[in-house]
């Protein structure tokens, strides 16, 4: 906030809770989203936490971007253990998700339906 104009905006963008217990590979790695939870906060928490620090006029607003992903990519990412909460998770699990996705996509198996659930929150700093 000590770094915008009068009245500037700060805005967040970041993954929405239901993203993590929605995501394609929950299925694949059950504990995903439990991590995922602990570590991003709910619209909620932010909203409080920036009006507790002088943001006034905090908004929200939902996007999603739906598609496929082929089960090849996924498993490849996870094994380059490509994403932070990857890193967390029992190396053991990983491995035995990225095999899993691996083989579906061998043996032909359809692409993952995906959805990319996103939070904006756009707050105004109080002068």
């Amino acid at each position: 906030r000590r770094v915008l104009a009068p009245e500037g905006r700060l805005f967040v963008w970041t993954f929405a809770p239901d993203h993590f217990t929605g995501h394609h590979l929950r299925t694949y790695l059950p504990d995903l989203p439990t991590v995922d939870l602990a570590r991003f906060p709910s619209a909620e928490v932010l909203t409080r936490e920036l009006a507790d620090t002088g943001f006034g006029e905090v908004r929200l607003c939902w996007f999603e971007q739906g598609g496929f992903v082929s089960r090849e990519r996924p498993a490849t990412q996870l094994r380059a253990r490509h994403l932070s909460t990857i890193r967390r998770l029992p190396p053991e699990r990983v491995a035995a998700a990225a095999e899993r996705l691996g083989d579906g996509a061998a043996a032909a198996e359809p692409p993952l339906a995906t959805v990319l659930r996103w939070q904006l929150l756009v707050a105004r700093a109080q002068p």
